[in-house]
């Protein structure tokens, strides 16, 4: 609802497309988003996308924790 502060939460970051596309949707509609939060970030430029329009993105994991443990 408007004037809501929320969290984004997703399982994956990539090119961050989604993230942005979420972000100015709930900003359209008076819904401020104070963080994004992911589980892997992938390290293919979310991160940077999300800072040009003033969010730090947050991961859990990115895909080199992965890659050191031979997962991907």
């Amino acid at each position: 609802k408007k004037g809501s502060r929320v969290v984004v939460i997703d399982d994956v970051a990539t090119s961050g497309a989604s993230l942005i596309e979420t972000i100015l949707s709930l900003r359209k509609k008076g819904i401020k988003v104070k963080m994004v939060v992911v589980l892997v970030d992938r390290n293919e430029g979310a991160k940077e996308r999300l800072r040009k329009i003033g969010y730090k993105l947050y991961s859990i994991f990115n895909i080199e924790d992965f890659r050191k443990r031979q997962l991907v």
